[in-house]
């Protein structure tokens, strides 16, 4: 089992653990939803306090933000999901269930990997 483990890429394990969430998040909405219980979670980006950043110079941590976060900066969890889990504790979201909500920058957002030669 576990030479089967490290022979998979950290790519699919990675979107395993994801769709792994996903559901989970959508099947425990459709069990508790009788009871007029909601079900959210927040998928949130990098911090600068993650591993990543962290193996990085200050400057090279920089200049990664701003190559891979449209953004161009690391996320400040304090600032950037405040607003979200406040809404997410309201009244205002009372019939909302079963989502993910995404706050990241747009560090997941598909960009194109080809470059333009024209």
């Amino acid at each position: 089992m576990q030479n089967t483990l490290r022979s998979l890429s950290p790519l699919f394990l990675q979107i395993t653990v994801e769709l792994t969430k996903t559901v989970g998040v959508q099947s425990l909405a459709m069990e508790l939803g009788k009871y007029q219980i909601s079900v959210m979670a927040i998928a949130r980006g990098l911090t600068e306090s993650d591993t990543l950043p962290t193996l990085l110079t200050s400057e090279q941590s920089v200049k990664m933000a701003s190559r891979i976060i449209p953004s161009q900066r690391w996320m400040n969890p304090g600032e950037d999901l405040e607003g979200l889990v406040i809404f997410l504790a309201s009244d205002s979201a009372k019939y909302s269930t079963g989502n993910i909500f995404i706050v990241d920058g747009g560090q997941t957002l598909p960009r194109p990997r080809m470059r333009s030669y024209i």
